[in-house]
């Protein structure tokens, strides 16, 4: 039985900290992923796995020829998945880590210096004194972990869900539903908050948050009038280079939008970027296709645009900041994909503006 309050063998421990890693860590991700969104890496329970193993290979360690109990096991476990949380959403939740990072380094300090200047009763070696003055706060140090992890778990989600710092924010779109670009019942629900980008009047009046908002709705949009197949990973940051307004990154299917653009540019060009940046997304879609067609395939005329897509994307120039020369900023303009992203945005914000006018002549005439 492997639930006992102590394990005579470190085998019968090992194994402990493997079955009950497990099923905790299962358990964990998917109320962490039901309270708080926290699935948007398909790859993140693998990375929840690595970090309760990680944890629980530095308990059994500290466990060596003391009791291994399994309030042991219990303890390492809950690191390992606070671990987890802080990896992946910690740095959304700035004021909370600083919160804990400060009562940590007080308590932590507070117990490296009663553990050091603690009395000798026994005289020895130095070395074993320090020695066992070091194990001894490794293990004060594990146990204060198995504490803090507890808050960690339960209160940076609920940081995350209700009281997340503006300045980072990733999260996961997806909408299924079949329309015809602006003809669809999302846009139709959804169009008195979109109207809000229609002017700089209505446009700068908002707050970040509700801008955010917006842009969230335009990219479910537009997700489902490119007939995106899957949904697309989008991260607001504060941190882009310097007049880079978004990019987006094929390898994690992740669009950045630079909060710069939204607080602060004008109601076009947020839109512009939004459209900019999910053209490049339905790119790489139908470019992915193409490179699972047959040579043959591929030279048919019909597919000479993906052709001209695929190459670009293959000798991509990217530019940003200010460091880089005319040449360079010319050979990422005239990219193909460039070029069709930027048509695509400049007809798309018009057919956007289109639709909003109309809605909000419909709007007056009820008036």
């Amino acid at each position: 039985m492997l639930i006992r309050d102590r394990y005579e063998s470190l085998m019968s421990y090992v194994m402990a900290h493997v079955v009950f890693g497990y099923i905790i860590a299962r358990i964990g991700y998917i109320l962490l992923c039901n309270f708080a969104d926290m699935s948007y890496s398909g790859l993140s329970f693998i990375l929840l796995i690595k970090c309760v193993l990680l944890s629980s290979l530095g308990g059994i360690i500290l466990s060596f020829g003391i009791a291994k109990k399994l309030l042991g096991v219990i303890t390492d476990i809950f690191i390992g998945i606070a671990m987890y949380v802080v990896i992946q959403y910690g740095k959304y939740t700035l004021s909370f880590n600083v919160a804990i990072g400060a009562v940590s380094s007080a308590i932590l300090l507070w117990g490296m210096l009663r553990i050091w200047f603690k009395r000798v009763r026994k005289k020895g070696s130095i070395y074993k004194i320090i020695f066992g003055r070091i194990y001894h706060y490794l293990r004060f140090i594990r146990g204060y972990l198995g504490l803090i992890s507890m808050i960690i778990i339960i209160g940076l989600p609920i940081c995350y869900k209700y009281v997340s710092d503006e300045l980072y924010e990733k999260i996961y779109i997806n909408t299924v539903q079949e329309s015809n670009g602006t003809d669809n019942n999302f846009f139709r629900d959804n169009i008195s908050m979109i109207s809000y980008i229609r002017s700089d009047d209505s446009w700068n009046n908002l707050s970040i948050n509700r801008k955010r908002q917006i842009a969230k709705l335009i990219i479910q949009n537009e997700i489902i009038y490119l007939g995106i197949p899957e949904g697309v990973y989008v991260e607001f940051v504060c941190d882009m280079p310097k007049m880079t307004w978004g990019s987006y990154r094929n390898e994690s299917r992740t669009i950045f939008i630079n909060l710069e653009v939204l607080e602060n540019g004008s109601a076009e060009d947020s839109l512009n970027t939004i459209l900019h940046e999910m053209r490049h997304l339905y790119q790489a879609n139908l470019v992915d296709i193409y490179c699972r067609l047959s040579t043959e395939e591929k030279n048919i005329a019909y597919f000479s645009e993906l052709r001209k897509w695929s190459e670009s994307f293959d000798s991509y120039t990217t530019v940003s900041g200010d460091d880089y020369s005319i040449e360079e900023y010319m050979n990422y303009y005239t990219e193909a994909v460039e070029i069709d992203a930027r048509e695509y945005a400049a007809n798309n914000t018009n057919r956007y503006y289109d639709a909003i006018d109309e809605w909000l002549g419909q709007n007056a005439k009820l008036d």
